[in-house]
């Protein structure tokens, strides 16, 4: 994808004078005089079908009841209208994120004041250096624990939301110290990052770790491959860091081949025990969730739990979102996942993506004073103004709220 990089960097080169200069269609009404709310833009980037997953729908409604809140309140963003636009980041396909940033960003007309996204690692990891490149310069913040990402030196206008792989890899050390494991087997995705992160991270925190090691580590490009490997194997403790569905899929397949406890032993990493509760065919097998939670028999599962009933900031609590949030979820048009709990995934999700809203309009609200000591206005802030964006990353660093997520 290197020519694409290419193609966009050639494209910047002549775009963004005339971009400053206010020459893009429909930015001329920007500087008016007129009393109406000024219109600020967010592009947020998750994945819609048919990508998969396709989560976006669900996350989506956390930054809708951000900007209504916003939208709503004299004290965030005043004579500002914060209005989200949806662009498609994809999962599998990275560089989806990348046409829907060039649509919005360059042909829209609209000026983006931030990212919100992209959720997928993949996306993230491809589409970040773009952002923090000097001709672009916008924050982004993305949902995904990507640890490539944190790295503030390399990109210093990307921020996070959701914590970061190192923390799952410390419960999974921890569960071994505690179970005195001292040979495990690791099972991951070679095909997306997220996964070769992770597995990265527990083999190097197990590598200064002289009592405990990974036996065999297993790169799964298939369902088959897994399979046959774990028909193979004579140890008994594996850990599982491949998507949900394969997850589902790799323990259905081994339930009804007689591979559960105690012959094994699962730790599961990224999936809650509701998560299991859906049906699944693997090759010739088809497993009800009942089923799953019976083959899941005394295994573990290592998750992010944001979930807190106290949590919330004082614009709006915890069970008050999950009241708004279910609304809007049961109104979707198309919607398998009707009835979604609390410990869903994309519950915390839409959580995590309702404060990367807040924590961006917090930022704008606070670098208006920065702005005007550079003669620049939040309507006059686009891509490709690095000391714009700097006073905009500084808002964020210096951000402290209680975030409804907990």
């Amino acid at each position: 994808m290197a020519w694409v990089y290419l193609c966009l960097l050639l494209l910047l080169r002549f775009t963004v004078k005339c971009y400053a200069d206010g020459d893009i269609a429909g930015s001329g009404g920007l500087n008016g005089t007129s009393q109406e709310p000024k219109k600020l833009y967010l592009l947020s980037l998750l994945p819609y079908p048919p990508s998969q997953p396709s989560f976006g729908p669900y996350i989506f409604p956390g930054a809708q009841i951000a900007a209504e809140i916003i939208n709503s309140r004299s004290d965030i963003l005043k004579g500002y209208d914060l209005e989200l636009i949806q662009g498609a980041s994809g999962c599998s396909k990275e560089q989806d994120s990348l046409l829907s940033f060039v649509k919005e960003v360059f042909h829209s007309g609209k000026r983006i004041a931030g990212i919100i996204g992209p959720f997928c690692s993949d996306s993230a990891a491809f589409l970040s250096p773009l952002l923090n490149h000097k001709n672009i310069a916008l924050v982004n913040i993305y949902l995904t624990a990507a640890p490539v990402l944190e790295n503030g030196t390399r990109y210093p206008y990307t921020f996070g939301t959701s914590p970061s792989v190192d923390t799952l890899v410390t419960a999974a050390v921890e569960l071994m110290r505690k179970n005195q494991w001292n040979y495990v087997v690791g099972l991951y995705n070679s095909r997306q990052r997220f996964f070769n992160w992770m597995y990265d991270s527990f083999e190097a925190r197990l590598s200064k770790e002289l009592n405990y090691q990974i036996v065999s580590s297993v790169p799964v490009v298939s369902f088959q491959e897994a399979i046959n490997f774990i028909r193979s194997f004579n140890r008994r403790i594996i850990f599982l860091m491949v998507d949900q569905e394969e997850t589902r899929r790799i323990v259905c397949f081994a339930w009804h081949e007689g591979i559960a406890y105690p012959k094994i032993q699962w730790i599961v990493f990224g999936m809650r025990t509701n998560e299991f509760r859906r049906s699944v065919q693997a090759g010739e097998y088809n497993c009800s969730g009942e089923q799953l939670i019976h083959a899941l028999n005394n295994s573990f599962l290592i998750y992010f739990n944001q979930i807190d009933d106290n949590a919330g900031t004082d614009l709006i609590s915890n069970p008050d979102f999950y009241q708004r949030y279910s609304t809007k979820v049961n109104k979707l048009e198309s919607n398998p996942m009707r009835n979604i709990s609390k410990s869903d995934i994309v519950y915390n999700l839409a959580l995590a993506n309702f404060d990367a809203v807040l924590s961006m309009a917090l930022a704008l609200n606070n670098s208006i004073p920065a702005l005007r000591g550079l003669n620049l206005s939040l309507e006059d802030y686009g891509y490709g103004n690095t000391e714009g964006t700097k006073a905009i990353a500084e808002s964020i660093l210096d951000l402290d709220f209680a975030s409804v997520s907990g």
